[in-house]
């Protein structure tokens, strides 16, 4: 299984990426183990991509303490603090925000003793290109190229930009900024989403949507059905654009008792292909996927990284988009 790490950080690429990683099942031996450990995948002085744990789902276990350390704070740091029978039971999303840009690190406790069967522990990650609004607001260095952009705009930009941030009305928040620049965007579900019969068997791609001209996917939604019943472990392997395997999850993992499906949030501008893989004897695995069509703006060429200088877009978008006023 793929778990979140400075390799897997500096994969992001198009401005704001949400993705799951599965642990389990699997037995979880006594003490502390190490679910993800992350460090140093941006420069700390002037950073420019923060990580952030945003949800998990995890088997309730009175003997089971989670922990997680981001930047140079700490999750669940007293002795009564963590422990996973208050999680929700059924395997179901409990939100967390532990934003870091520098370390971004993720402990199971084991306190029984001995080794824990059968033990689920899914996280979310949400990668996010900061703008210089985000830095002002977070106290971070700016970039020579953020630097930049403030000049294009003028000799009074940071300034202006900073008594924003002071009044509160920037930055936007993400959720409002996805809303507005993005599902805006939607034209419709790839015709490729749907559901599958994809046999363990063969090594081929089940599915392999392309994008069109002019715009862009976005994979939001996998589900297994019957993950947690399948008789030995089957992965699901997503590969985006040139990234292969980007998503990898243990479709095992699979067993939220409402049956919702996992949520993600992670664009793609050429492709996303769809594999399974099992080292067993052969499995027919019910997989269904969601993937939305999305037509690409300026504003998303600039923030995505397909536009590299303000030269390619017209005006002063790109250093706005850059700056974080738009």
């Amino acid at each position: 299984m793929m778990t979140f790490s400075q390799a897997q950080a500096q994969l992001a690429r198009y401005w704001h990426e949400r993705a799951l990683y599965t642990f389990g099942p699997a037995a979880l031996p006594a003490g502390p183990i190490p679910i993800l450990t992350a460090q140093q995948w941006t420069s700390f002085q002037a950073p420019e991509w923060m990580a952030e744990l945003t949800g998990l789902w995890v088997s309730q276990n009175p003997g089971v303490q989670l922990q997680w350390i981001y930047d140079d704070s700490v999750g669940n740091q007293s002795a009564a603090q963590g422990y996973t029978d208050a999680a929700p039971a059924g395997l179901r999303r409990m939100a967390v925000s532990a934003p870091a840009v520098r370390q971004l690190q993720l402990l199971a406790i084991n306190t029984t003793g001995a080794p824990i069967a059968n033990f689920v522990l899914n996280y979310e990650i949400a990668m996010h290109r900061l703008s210089v609004a985000d830095k002002l607001l977070r106290g971070y260095g700016l970039s020579a190229q953020d630097e930049r952009m403030l000049t294009i705009l003028g000799k009074n930009a940071k300034r202006d930009l900073q008594d924003l941030v002071d009044k509160g009305t920037s930055p936007i928040g993400i959720d409002v900024q996805l809303e507005r620049t993005v599902a805006n965007r939607r034209l419709r579900d790839h015709s490729g989403s749907g559901l599958y019969h994809v046999s363990t068997a063969s090594t081929s791609a089940f599915a392999t949507l392309q994008a069109a001209a002019g715009e862009f996917l976005v994979l939001e939604e996998v589900a297994v059905e019957g993950g947690g019943l399948l008789a030995q472990p089957v992965a699901i392997l997503v590969d985006r654009d040139q990234d292969n395997a980007y998503v990898q999850l243990t479709a095992n993992a699979f067993g939220q008792v409402d049956d919702a499906p996992w949520s993600m949030h992670v664009p793609a501008v050429d492709n996303l292909t769809f594999r399974v893989a099992s080292q067993g004897a052969p499995l027919t695995v019910p997989v269904r996927i969601r993937v939305g069509r999305y037509k690409l703006s300026n504003l998303l060429r600039a923030r995505f990284g397909l536009a590299r200088s303000p030269e390619e877009l017209p005006g002063d978008l790109y250093a706005k988009a850059i700056v974080g006023l738009t």
